[in-house]
């Protein structure tokens, strides 16, 4: 069989294109340029695993396993409430498509795997970035997974997007959470392999917790929205989604 694709390969000349474009202010991912000039950060490409190990060697790393050894992971719904985020033109809210196939990775986690996992909401409530990160250091999390949908507006716009967050200049993230959810993302999918990007998290910026952010795919795309409103791609979603995060941490256990 030929060898698997790494998840950090360069994209196809159309991905690279709509990686390009800045993302939009929704629900805890702020625009590129809106964050740079607030904490000095830009978005990079994780570089393969050898040298993402290489140059965090000098840096403390976070621990992803918590008191005790246990892990567990955070997941957050994006938006919710009065916050609907982007709606489709079919009337999918991607508050509903985040809900969904987050309650289905916490069960999945839970049943499957073995993972403790708990989630910022479980019903359409409106929550702030500090109500969001209270309820995940209540569960006890040592890594969050916030869910989102996507709204680029680029021709063929599609697909699924990750990006990892570093929570201090004195901290290193664990790329292993990260490129075990856009490895099964892009397996799982069959889409060509993307770069993860890191960002700060709106979510995330009060607390020293590595977090994963993941855009399950374009709800500005008709087509690609279609597929996303049905239970059967929110469920390979969310199976990818679970698998990634057991994959990446599930021999700590």
């Amino acid at each position: 069989a030929p060898p698997q694709k790494s998840a950090l390969a360069e994209p196809a000349p159309e991905m690279e294109a709509m990686e390009s474009e800045s993302l939009e202010s929704i629900g805890g991912v702020p625009s590129l340029e809106e964050e740079s000039d607030v904490l000095g950060l830009e978005s990079i490409e994780l570089k393969p695993k050898d040298a993402v190990e290489e140059a965090s060697k000098p840096v403390e790393r976070i621990p992803l396993l918590g008191a005790g050894g246990a892990f567990t992971l955070a997941i957050d719904p994006g938006h919710g409430g009065d916050d609907n985020g982007v709606v489709g033109s079919g009337g999918l809210m991607e508050k509903e498509l985040c809900l969904a196939v987050a309650t289905e990775v916490q069960r999945l986690l839970k049943e499957e795997y073995n993972i403790n996992a708990v989630l910022t909401r479980d019903t359409d409530e409106s929550l702030s970035p500090d109500d969001r990160l209270q309820r995940a250091t209540a569960g006890s999390a040592t890594l969050v997974l916030s869910i989102h949908g996507g709204a680029s507006t680029g021709t063929g716009a599609q697909g699924y997007r990750v990006f990892a967050h570093q929570p201090l200049e004195s901290l290193s993230i664990d790329p292993k959470p990260a490129l075990g959810v856009a490895e099964t993302l892009a397996s799982t999918l069959d889409q060509p392999p993307r770069p993860i990007r890191e960002i700060p998290m709106r979510l995330m910026r009060q607390g020293a917790m590595p977090g994963i952010l993941v855009e399950l795919g374009n709800l500005v795309n008709p087509d690609e929205e279609a597929q996303l409103a049905t239970s059967a791609q929110q469920e390979l979603l969310a199976s990818a989604l679970a698998q990634g995060i057991k994959n990446a941490v599930g021999s700590s256990q």
